[in-house]
């Protein structure tokens, strides 16, 4: 091997190495943009530490020590704010942009790290500018009146939607710092990027487990501050309006922290279920299902489900957000339990709750699943009066506030393909039987004119009968000529008729079903006239047409009706 052999050989392996150092190297952002993006935040102005600081003595003077203790109270209240929203905006445009952006990390990781941030960033940043508004209307930048603008933040939509974030947040907090420890072992990339950030004057020499640690601890505060500033507020009206902020601050933060204990307690009965999964809706339901995407544990309990032979067996009953699931207890693990070849996992959509009235001291509830294709019915047994009640509150509850779409989260996607080509063949369906039935309906109401017809014309037949019919006076003979006038008029009177009786025998071949209410009106007037009959089955082909024989009206005949 030649010296120039060598020297190159150094050469190529300083470029690999310089090459896999550049691959590694992370992106972060060379100015802190984040601070300047919304001006009416004021993220990048320094504010000195107490309102006190900032007036001068005179004005201090004029007030009194609760006064003063109030100002400096909603001082630290509108501080703490700004540099919570500073910290929101840091997470999420170094740190969670840069991951996206420029690092390329998949979503779903980046939102294991920071989930809701973005809904995090608008809710504070709507309060911190509320306040800044109020904190701008005097020139020395006291705050008059504050108690409405806490009310407003925890109380309706607001309140439901911080209830919803940071009980996301806080929730996954483990799971977030379970990852961003993991990245750090693996990622070479993730380390650069982790330590950079640290290392930016902006972060205060934090790493990004302190900055999401942060987030969890915020919440608490807000009472505690809300308190002291109601301590020192004399003006009586601000007093009532922070004494109810108080109260919906404290729900709040009580409403989350349920929330985490229920995850957590969701996620102890999910790591003691065993691998086994069942079928539900055409494809397997696994442990981890149970606590996938909004799905949240409600309750779980012992209770006992009764087989058709009678048998009662222990379970442990989850009631999730749209579901209720049935576990049994085998060896320190958790498994789905499956009899009589009824689902253990049970929609709460169209579920019915009954208690149990066949026996006198009966402890049993009756749960009916109205699932269009499998419907079932399944019989629980409780311990006592009281709790089968509370079994019973709890799954009606349950079910009232189940999300009616969340059913169809779990059918397959072939499935979904089926039903909507299903939903296509009926709507088709439908369209033809509704184009029939106004057929239908406009053939009822042509037979419906044609009996309306036939009506009139009967009617202007007898009264052509009548008109035809004069009374002889008594003991005299009509003369030739009457006889005459009366034979013509008879033969009229007797085409006339047989031309309605054809048509009422058309009618009743034509499978209208058209009663002969007015044939039979005729009919009582004149015991003389006989109707066509209607054709028999072997005249239907080769006879319908032909004439019939019917008896002829003769001048006797005629005599008789006069």
């Amino acid at each position: 091997t030649t010296t120039s052999e060598i020297v190159g050989q150094s050469n190529m392996t300083d470029a690999i190495s310089e090459s896999m150092e550049s691959l590694d190297e992370a992106v972060v952002p060379s100015e802190v943009s984040c601070l300047y993006d919304e001006p009416d935040l004021q993220l990048a102005i320094e504010e000195p530490e107490a309102w006190s600081i900032t007036v001068d003595r005179k004005t201090l003077k004029k007030l009194g020590a609760k006064d003063i203790k109030r100002q400096d109270t909603i001082w630290e209240l509108i501080n703490t704010e700004k540099q919570y929203v500073k910290r929101l905006k840091i997470m999420q445009k170094i740190f969670s942009q840069s991951m996206l952006r420029d690092m390329n990390y998949p979503e779903d990781q980046v939102d294991k790290l920071f989930p809701k941030l973005n809904e995090l960033v608008d809710l504070h940043s709507n309060l911190l500018r509320q306040l800044l508004i109020r904190q701008a209307n005097n020139e020395d930048r006291s705050v008059d009146e504050v108690g409405d603008v806490l009310v407003d933040q925890f109380q309706g939509s607001t309140a439901d939607k911080m209830k919803s974030i940071y009980g996301v947040f806080c929730s996954k907090h483990t799971e977030a710092m379970h990852h961003y420890k993991e990245l750090l072992k693996v990622d070479r990339k993730f380390q650069n990027f982790a330590k950079k950030c640290t290392n930016l004057p902006v972060c205060e020499k934090r790493d990004i487990s302190d900055f999401i640690l942060g987030v969890t601890v915020r919440l608490s505060k807000y009472p505690i501050l809300i308190e002291a500033i109601l301590k020192s507020t004399k003006d009586k009206k601000d007093r009532e309006s922070l004494s109810n902020a108080l109260l919906l601050s404290k729900d709040v933060v009580q409403h989350i922290d349920e929330k985490v204990a229920a995850y957590d307690k969701l996620m102890d009965i999910i790591n003691k279920m065993d691998s086994r999964a069942v079928i539900f809706k055409g494809k397997k339901f696994k442990r981890l299902d149970l606590n996938v995407g909004n799905r949240e544990l409600v309750y779980s309990g012992k209770i006992g489900w009764k087989s058709a032979r009678g048998r009662v067996y222990d379970v442990l009953a989850v009631v999730l957000t749209d579901l209720i699931v049935f576990l049994q207890k085998n060896e320190q693990k958790y498994t789905f339990l499956m009899q009589d070849n009824k689902s253990c996992v049970i929609p709460l959509h169209n579920l019915l709750v009954r208690e149990k009235r066949d026996a006198k001291d009966s402890l049993g509830i009756y749960m009916i699943s109205q699932n269009r294709t499998t419907p079932e019915m399944y019989e629980l047994v409780c311990q006592s009066k009281v709790e089968r009640e509370e079994w019973i509150r709890i799954l009606q509850e349950a079910i009232r506030a189940c999300p009616p779409d969340v059913e169809q989260d779990f059918v397959p996607a072939i499935n979904s393909v089926m039903t909507l080509s299903n939903e296509e063949e009926k709507r088709r369906k439908d369209e033809h039987t509704n184009q029939v039935k106004l057929i239908i309906e406009q053939l009822h109401q042509k037979d419906e004119a044609i009996r309306e017809c036939c009506d009139e014309k009967s009617k202007l037949m007898l009264d052509l009968l009548e008109l035809s019919s004069p009374r002889c006076e008594a003991g005299s003979r009509p003369n030739s000529q009457e006889i005459v006038n009366i034979n013509e008029s008879v033969e009229i009177v007797h085409a006339a008729m047989q031309e309605a009786s054809r048509l009422t025998t058309i009618l009743q071949g034509s499978g209208t079903q058209l009663s002969r209410s007015v044939s039979s009106v005729g009919e009582q007037h004149s015991n003389t006239f006989i109707a066509t009959p209607v054709p028999k089955r072997a005249e239907t082909f080769a006879g319908f047409d032909s004439n019939h024989d019917s008896p002829k009206c003769t001048h006797q005949t005629f005599q008789l009706m006069l």
